[in-house]
């Protein structure tokens, strides 16, 4: 695990009281604005499916330029290259944390998040504006396309609470979809709290 942050011994003494055992952990000194990692950080490939590591960036589409640097930081520290998605006409401006692909050419860019046959989908209340859009959103992807495989994807769903105050996003709540996960090997791991 690779943390990003401006004080080491501090992001340990945190983990310690949380329980969390510290081998296999890497800190980098660096800057970021937000804490959504998921969003500005970089995707992994292997060159040719199965050969060298390497990661890749994109324009982050916020004014948070701290966040855009943090791709450039991890490359550097792990002496892994980075190929962006910065120039046309392979520019991708995005935020990341929605943009997953499949590794057979395929990728979506909406408010799910794939693996190569499942489909991670969050899941609000009944009426609440967001799952109405992901609802159409989902209908639209399983009426068209199909997997790599090409098997109707299967899928599942994560459910989208409301945040501390009890409100979801169309009431002035924030967005708490949880749908932000990393994949490490052949496991999911969602933030659940």
């Amino acid at each position: 695990m690779i943390i990003i942050c401006s004080d080491s011994n501090a992001v340990k003494s945190t983990l310690k009281g949380k329980g969390v055992p510290l081998f296999n952990v890497t800190y980098i000194n660096g800057s970021f604005n937000s804490i959504w990692m998921w969003d500005y950080g970089c995707n992994t490939m292997y060159k040719d499916d199965v050969d060298s590591l390497y990661l890749v960036d994109w324009i982050y589409n916020s004014l948070r330029p701290a966040n855009d640097n943090v791709p450039a930081s991890v490359a550097n520290f792990k002496n892994i290259p980075l190929y962006e998605t910065t120039t046309a006409p392979y520019s991708l401006v995005h935020t990341g944390g929605n943009f997953i692909t499949d590794g057979f050419g395929t990728a979506f860019s909406s408010n799910l998040v794939l693996d190569e046959e499942t489909l991670l989908v969050s899941d609000y209340p009944t009426g609440v504006v967001d799952g109405l859009q992901i609802e159409a959103n989902l209908n639209y992807v399983l009426s068209n396309f199909n997997s790599v495989y090409e098997k109707p994807y299967e899928v599942i769903r994560i459910p989208a609470p409301s945040s501390t105050s009890g409100a979801h996003p169309d009431n002035g709540g924030y967005y708490r979809t949880y749908s932000n996960q990393v994949f490490v090997n052949k496991k999911v791991i969602l933030p659940i709290v």
